[in-house]
């Protein structure tokens, strides 16, 4: 398993010379269990998308239908 402290240091580095500013890599895939670190600048800003609407519970739709 990689150094944490220098995978990130890496990621950090990789997301400050990226043109989109962020940066991703899987550490260890072992089966269905993964560790990943995930690095973006301050100033990045992630493509926008629709937001979902607020699910209400049955309850909050008849109470305030």
């Amino acid at each position: 398993m990689p150094a944490l402290p220098d995978a990130i240091t890496k990621a950090m580095t990789m997301a400050r010379t990226a043109e989109n500013g962020r940066h991703a890599e899987v550490l260890v895939s072992d089966g269905p269990l993964r560790q990943s670190v995930i690095a973006r600048v301050a100033a990045c800003a992630c493509p926008s998308t629709t937001p979902r609407p607020p699910r209400r519970s049955r309850w909050c739709a008849a109470a305030c239908a």
